[in-house]
C-alpha cells in the first residue's frame, strides 16, 4: 500500500512540475511562510528570557515538529481535503466502483506543493536544533523520528475526521469547517500552558495538536519521562482509528451526486 502511495505521489509531483514557475513559487512560498513564522518567538525572546518556562530553542523545536508533520501531510495525504468537493460533485462514485480502497484512492489524490517547502525548511531546521541543543544521542534521534511519524498521523486524522463531515452536512463542496478546525494546529505551535484551561483540554484531547509538537518536545528535552512517548503513540493510533471509522461510516451515508 505504501509503495502504491509513493508511486502515485511521484507521478503527481512530475505532473505539477510541468508548470515549473508555479511549482517552484509554491515551494518557495512554503519555505518563506515557515521561516517567517519563527520570527514571532525570535522577536519575543529579545525582550523576555522564556515563555512559560520554555526557552527559544525549545519553542522552535515545537514549531518545527509541527511544520514537518504538516508538510508530510500536504505531500502524502493532501487528498483528504478533496472529500467535501468529491461528495458534493459525485466524483466519489468513480472511486467506489474501483477495486482499491476508496480511502487510499482519496489520500493519493493530488499533492500539496507548499508541503515540499515545509519539508525543505523543517528537516534541516530540526537537525540544526538537535545539534545545537545537544540532542544527538541515538535515543534522541529515534524519539524525533517517532514524533514526526505520530504527528503526521495525528494531523492526517484531524483532517480526515473533519473533512468527512461533508457526508452528513451539505457544505456545497466547501472546506471551511475542516479549515477552521485545522487552524487550531497553529495554536499548538506554542506551549499550550500559555492558554486558558479550556483551550489546553481542547488541544490535548479534542483536537490533539499538543501531541504533534509540545509533548514530543517535552519528551526529547527531558521535561517529562520518555514513557510519555507511549501516550503519543496511543493518541496517534486512537485518532487514526477514529478517523477511519468516521470515514467508513460516512461512506455508508453517501447518496451519490445530488445528495
Amino acid at each position: 500500500m505504501l509503495g502504491v502511495l509513493l508511486s502515485i505521489k511521484r507521478q503527481c509531483i512530475k505532473s505539477e512540475k510541468q508548470y515549473k514557475a508555479n511549482f517552484y513559487l509554491m515551494v518557495l512560498a512554503g519555505i518563506i511562510t515557515n521561516a517567517a513564522s519563527l520570527g514571532v518567538p525570535f522577536i519575543l525572546f529579545h525582550n523576555i528570557p522564556s515563555i512559560s518556562g520554555w526557552s527559544s530553542n525549545e519553542i522552535y523545536l515545537i514549531m518545527v515538529y509541527i511544520i514537518i508533520a504538516e508538510g508530510l501531510n500536504s505531500v502524502l495525504f493532501e487528498g483528504a481535503w478533496t472529500i467535501p468537493e468529491m461528495v458534493f460533485s459525485g466524483k466519489l462514485d468513480m472511486l467506489l466502483i474501483r477495486p482499491e480502497s476508496p480511502l487510499l484512492q482519496i489520500l493519493c489524490y493530488g499533492v500539496g506543493i507548499h508541503g515540499i517547502g515545509n519539508l525543505i525548511f523543517g528537516i534541516p531546521a530540526l537537525i540544526y536544533l538537535q545539534v545545537t541543543m545537544n540532542l544527538t544521542r541515538p535515543i534522541d534521534i529515534m524519539l524525533s523520528i517517532l514524533s514526526v511519524i505520530c504527528g503526521t498521523v495525528i494531523c492526517l486524522s484531524i483532517n480526515l475526521i473533519f473533512n468527512s463531515v461533508a457526508f452528513w452536512i451539505d457544505t456545497g463542496g466547501s472546506t471551511s469547517i475542516p479549515y477552521a478546525i485545522s487552524n487550531l494546529i497553529q495554536y499548538a505551535r506554542y506551549p499550550i500552558t500559555i492558554y486558558p484551561l479550556v483551550m489546553q483540554i481542547i488541544l490535548c484531547f479534542v483536537v490533539p495538536c499538543a501531541f504533534m509538537g509540545m509533548i514530543p518536545a517535552m519528551i526529547i528535552t527531558g521535561k517529562v519521562s520518555v514513557i510519555y512517548a507511549l501516550a503519543v503513540i496511543m493518541i496517534a493510533a486512537l485518532f487514526m482509528r477514529l478517523a477511519i471509522l468516521v470515514f467508513n461510516k460516512g461512506i455508508t451515508k453517501y447518496e451519490s451526486a445530488g445528495m
